[in-house]
């Protein structure tokens, strides 16, 4: 009687020892498990224990703990450690959710209560357990569509990944029916088919997987869709606009896009060609093929729309030139007037310049014939009279009707010879 009252207080005085040392340790049990899983495959669940001790969090040993299981009416396969979890594998025949709780003891100290504990859901079921993957070829490489948006006129890869860790099914013998969802379907024994979608639109995927144990009548069935959403992919980007325009005049554009909706378009005006991401300040989201472009230049030169325009399954590039010049109508209005002007005040010069240097015309002679009679005549001048003659020089005076000519009109070039009179 005092034995075991002296072992009971033993106990409680190291409960409460290890109660004291745990006040600074915070113990956090972490449980996972690889469900679902068919019937009479194995599951296994794993817990690890993780301490901070305040300075820093680490995995603790599980060699140096105690791990009690409690899994139900589920059939214990295998209880193992290794380094850093603790974990066991169990087998049901008959499908259902399962609880599986796990605590954590100190080696030790038997009798003090758990430092952490856990639990977790084990899901056995009859079917067949795996996923759906589906993928297009983008250029030379392949790519895995996990959002389920693929572009038409693309060969669509599908195939089935069976979920069996514990590789029950690995003797098995399978078949697969596929239902594309446009009224084609495809029988095989391999878990691949290969599909092309002409027209955009939702399809749903459907797939029977059949998996029938070796020596066993015991088939196994599961059943899988997936949502399909094809769309266009952006095939070309046309420019409809002119390829010239003026300063500070309004240009407008017409861009057409052949791909599905909808879309995202990014444009960029600069005086090079440049490639565009994502990532763009002129960003713009349409619901139509069609987008309207207006633009005004401030500069002359050789500009260049950059477009690049993207949907959900694919992204396209595109460029349109223009040349930038200035308003030819204003200027003419300015120099024409100015041309004028100067043609006038040209020929003004020209004219004064050639009446100015004009050669004075030359006295003519004119004989002065009298066919009068000899008694109206005056009397002939001899050749000794002809000194008293007056000629007609610069200084001489000539009277016509009274009036006096105070300067000749026409200056002579040589002086006259001689005047006759008959």
């Amino acid at each position: 009687m005092t034995s075991a009252l002296f072992v009971a207080l033993l106990a409680f005085v190291s409960s409460l020892a290890f109660k004291a040392a745990d006040g600074a340790v915070r113990y956090n049990l972490e449980v996972d498990n690889d469900a679902p899983i068919t019937t009479g495959a194995l599951g296994a669940v794993k817990a690890r224990l993780v301490i901070n001790n305040g300075t820093g969090t680490f995995t603790a040993n599980p060699n140096l703990y105690q791990f009690h299981w409690t899994y139900s009416i589920l059939n214990l396969v295998e209880k193992s450690e290794d380094e850093f979890h603790s974990w066991i594998s169990v087998q049901s025949d008959i499908p259902g959710n399962y609880t599986v709780t796990v605590s954590v003891h100190h080696t030790d100290c038997w009798r003090c209560p758990s430092i952490a504990q856990n639990a977790t859901v084990l899901q056995f079921t009859e079917s067949v357990v795996g996923n759906i993957l589906i993928a297009q070829a983008d250029g030379n490489a392949t790519f895995v569509n996990d959002s389920t948006n693929l572009a038409t006129e693309t060969v669509t890869k599908m195939s089935f990944v069976l979920h069996d860790p514990s590789s029950y099914l690995s003797t098995a013998l399978f078949s697969y029916k596929w239902e594309f969802g446009d009224g084609n379907t495809f029988l095989t024994d391999v878990p691949e088919a290969e599909h092309i979608y002409t027209t955009a639109g939702s399809y749903t995927l459907k797939l029977r997987v059949g998996a029938r144990l070796r020596g066993s009548q015991n088939m196994k069935i599961g059943y899988f869709s997936s949502y399909l959403q094809l769309f266009d992919p952006v095939k070309s980007i046309k420019v409809k606009g002119p390829t010239s325009t003026i300063v500070e005049q309004n240009l407008s554009l017409s861009i057409h896009v052949n791909g599905s909706p909808p879309l995202s378009l990014c444009w960029h005006m600069s005086s090079e060609c440049v490639a565009l991401s994502n990532q763009c300040s002129s960003l713009v989201n349409i619901s139509t093929p069609h987008y309207s472009l207006d633009y005004q230049f401030n500069a002359t030169g050789r500009k260049c729309l950059s477009l690049s325009v993207w949907n959900r399954v694919s992204m396209l590039q595109a460029y349109h030139a223009i040349t930038v010049t200035h308003n030819s109508v204003l200027p003419l209005l300015f120099i024409l007037p100015c041309a004028i002007l100067l043609v006038i005040v040209i020929g003004f010069i020209a004219s004064t310049m050639l009446r100015g240097t004009r050669p004075p015309k030359d006295m003519v002679e004119v004989a002065d014939f009298d066919f009068s009679p000899m008694a109206d005549k005056p009397t002939l001048l001899l050749d000794s009279d002809v000194n008293t003659v007056n000629t007609c020089c610069l200084h001489c005076f000539r009277q016509k009707d009274g009036l006096e000519e105070e300067q000749p009109l026409l200056w002579p070039r040589t002086r006259a010879v001689r005047q006759y009179t008959v």
